[in-house]
């Protein structure tokens, strides 16, 4: 590994006052960046409070031409490979559908990476760890990081995690609508339609709140039956039943992360009511050209009646009414996003080692179990 020709700053954060610290500096780079939902002070620093208080992480400043160096928040932790203990340094990517490897100003992006990549020596003598992982890379400025360490000569490996599904729409929304709806898929709404006339003596209803849930009565209410369709959705009594996350440190963090998204003004739910009884929940938080279509909650009771489906459809065509060209639908659940979407957005994962001979076991290992891998140094 070579030498760092880059001054960099890192410091630890180990409490509260350790991240109000260096808030207002990593918020101006927020500001100056490409806006992404869960790049932000307050959502890292959620996941930290929430899930990780125990642990450290690591503030890295990175020069890069501009007044405002580029900056990274790497969380300290340990995972156990080959038998043997490793201190690695990984993204707070957790419940993201992607982020970059760090806060970076628009036009900076190059340099930035450039200087991750020269400062890495100086990164494991500060921290001391094993290696760097970083998952949920989106694609752009996680190629742009690999490369630039490969160019410092730098060990590296750059691994697809999942793929995000992408819905690209044109001017013409009926374009894309023919060519997802198919002649079942028609048939199935027109019959769910029916069957909701028939059944609730009126047709489907859609219903939507943006902005803040607190901003009137009326929005508090319709939040008020998103939380109870997301309490009641077999994803958090999976959650629960199965130990993945603390639920109540979960409902903290959600309650936080809402609270960005509102402040930021994202929010954008769309609900779907059946007579007087509301059945389906889809949280979009919308941006610009950039939608993305975060958290689909339903009552299974009423899953006769595809709500989700014609809540999806219908959420649709509302965004791209308003402009929204560029639908970002994640990467779980799959099977059924990829019937709707037109792209895919690889989010990648990237790992260096940092030194010392599990450096050296880490290159090994690699070489032994990733031949195939499409991006190894």
């Amino acid at each position: 590994m070579k030498e760092s020709t880059t001054r960099c700053t890192i410091s630890p954060l180990r409490c509260d006052a350790d991240w109000h610290r260096v808030r207002p500096q990593v918020e101006q780079l927020e500001a100056s960046g490409i806006t992404n939902p869960w790049m932000s002070w307050e959502a890292m620093f959620s996941l930290w409070k929430n899930f990780h208080r125990e642990k450290t992480c690591w503030f890295i400043e990175l020069p890069n031409g501009t007044d405002l160096p580029a900056v990274a928040l790497w969380l300290e932790d340990t995972q156990r490979r080959h038998r043997l203990s490793w201190k690695i340094l990984r993204s707070l990517d957790a419940m993201s559908i992607g982020i970059p490897p760090m806060f970076v100003p628009k036009g900076a992006e190059a340099a930035s990476s450039r200087a991750l990549a020269q400062a890495m020596p100086e990164i494991a003598r500060s921290t001391d760890c094993d290696l760097v992982t970083l998952y949920r890379m989106e694609n752009d400025p996680g190629l742009s990081l690999f490369h630039q360490l490969i160019a410092v000569d730098i060990n590296a490996r750059c691994t697809e995690y999942t793929q995000n599904q992408v819905i690209m729409l044109t001017d013409d929304l009926s374009v894309y609508m023919d060519s997802k709806m198919t002649s079942k898929t028609r048939r199935n709404t027109q019959r769910a339609r029916r069957k909701i006339v028939k059944d609730f003596g009126e047709p489907v209803v859609f219903e939507r709140m943006q902005g803040s849930p607190e901003s009137s009565e009326e929005s508090t209410r319709l939040w008020g039956e998103f939380l109870r369709l997301r309490s009641r959705s077999w994803q958090i009594a999976e959650t629960g039943t199965e130990q993945i996350v603390d639920p109540i440190a979960l409902d903290r963090w959600f309650s936080d992360i809402v609270g960005v998204w509102v402040h930021r003004g994202f929010i954008d739910l769309h609900l779907v009511r059946l007579g007087d009884i509301y059945v389906s929940a889809l949280l979009v938080l919308s941006h610009g050209t950039d939608s993305w279509f975060t958290y689909t909650y339903y009552d299974t009771e009423y899953a006769s009646y595809s709500p989700g489906l014609l809540g999806f459809i219908h959420a649709i065509e509302t965004v791209h009414r308003e402009g929204a060209r560029r639908l970002d639908l994640g990467g779980e659940g799959a099977s059924w996003k990829n019937r709707w979407a037109t792209d895919q957005a690889p989010l990648l994962t990237i790992e260096s080692p940092l030194g010392g001979w599990k450096a050296t076991a880490w290159r090994l290992w690699s070489t032994v179990t990733n031949r195939s891998a499409p991006h190894t140094h």
